[in-house]
């Protein structure tokens, strides 16, 4: 069976919520993880975050940006990730079954954790920089970064 997710990594003022997955849980028990879910028959990847989110974290999500497509472990189907900057509600943990905790991180706090996939750290760690455009993940991410020029005609 092909499995198609969709997750997010949601920072605010430099850091990232993650939550630490319960240690019964079947997928990456007792680890670090972004937000999100499996896609539903019919749903876009999009559609899948905004519905998880909201029965994860109690938040509506607005705009959430695509930033790279992860597969996942045994090729059993593929993780699409995506940037989220703006959101409403409170963050609160509604699901504490599945992330018996969630808390923000620093950049300097991740490479010592225990993450649900080694591949998070190259997507993540850019996304905290203190001059990160989040405009620029509307480009490809394997893209070059924008010159100086393409950011004041943006």
């Amino acid at each position: 069976m092909i499995h198609r997710c969709a997750a997010a990594a949601l920072i605010r003022g430099g850091q990232v919520l993650l939550g630490l997955r319960a240690p019964d849980r079947a997928f990456y028990p007792g680890v670090w993880d972004v937000f999100g879910g499996h896609l539903e028959s019919g749903e876009s990847a999009e559609a899948a975050l905004m519905r998880e989110l909201r029965e994860e974290l109690d938040i509506d999500i607005d705009d959430p940006r695509p930033l790279a497509t992860l597969p996942l472990p045994g090729g059993e189907g593929d993780c699409r990730l995506f940037l989220v900057t703006r959101w409403r509600g409170e963050v609160r943990n509604l699901q504490p079954a599945e992330h018996q905790r969630i808390a923000w991180f620093a950049p300097e706090e991740l490479p010592g954790l225990p993450l649900a996939d080694p591949a998070y750290l190259p997507w993540l760690l850019p996304l905290l920089a203190p001059r990160y455009d989040p405009d620029a993940s509307r480009r490809s991410f394997a893209s070059a970064p924008p010159t100086l020029e393409e950011k004041h005609h943006d």
